[in-house]
């Protein structure tokens, strides 16, 4: 159940492989292709060359920031709300990418919302990103920040390339594209899936924070 995954993650699990619901049991046939794919990515990120290039920090740009993005894989849940809850209610819109399969978004945003003591929403196609507001990129599926006719931002939902979504990279990118200054947040996990995204932010001269620099 989702309160189960939820823990799995804040302990250490890298992904969930969520199970057939049906009164007939487990289809462990139907679990067998997205278990070997994810499996096969994991096992992939476990050597960790060394990152190159971009100082992050660098000469990071003094206009007021507009967007912040967070991403977040293994242990996420707990890094994530750890720091909204510290950072308090920003003026800003705050959209987080955390790697979960699809059946877990609502959960992760209700989780989320108890933790802050904020309302949290879980990110649906064409929302509108406004000041105050904490989204949560739905499960299983990517998420791009695009900027509205009025000037704000809202939501873009699709299912790119790749094994696990929502992808990190993707949300950073679309923000570094759009925002006149987003922060750019990569907390806890595995891989190298918000790399790019940061390096994007910081050739812009958007501040980025790193949990873990490597």
């Amino acid at each position: 159940g989702s309160p189960a995954a939820l823990a799995a993650l804040d302990r250490g699990a890298v992904d969930c492989v969520w199970k057939d619901r049906s009164l007939g049991g487990v289809d462990l046939g139907r679990m067998e292709q997205p278990l070997r794919a994810k499996l096969r990515h994991w096992a992939a990120q476990r050597a960790r060359p060394r990152i190159e290039g971009t100082r992050l920090a660098r000469g990071a740009s003094r206009t007021r920031p507009d967007l912040v993005v967070v991403g977040a894989s293994t242990g996420g849940p707990d890094a994530v709300a750890a720091l909204l809850a510290a950072a308090g209610p920003l003026p800003v819109p705050v959209v987080l990418a955390q790697h979960m399969p699809a059946e877990l978004g609502r959960d992760c945003a209700d989780h989320l919302a108890r933790r802050i003591g904020r309302p949290t929403i879980l990110g649906t196609p064409r929302l509108a990103l406004g000041p105050g507001m904490t989204v949560v990129l739905p499960g299983g599926a990517d998420g791009h920040v695009l900027r509205s006719s009025g000037g704000g931002f809202s939501l873009r939902i699709a299912i790119g390339a790749g094994v696990v979504h929502p992808s990190v990279d993707l949300l950073l990118e679309s923000a570094a594209i759009v925002a006149r200054c987003a922060v750019g947040v990569v907390l806890t996990g595995m891989g190298r899936d918000g790399a790019a995204g940061a390096a994007r932010l910081a050739e812009r001269g958007m501040p980025v924070l790193a949990q873990s620099p490597e």
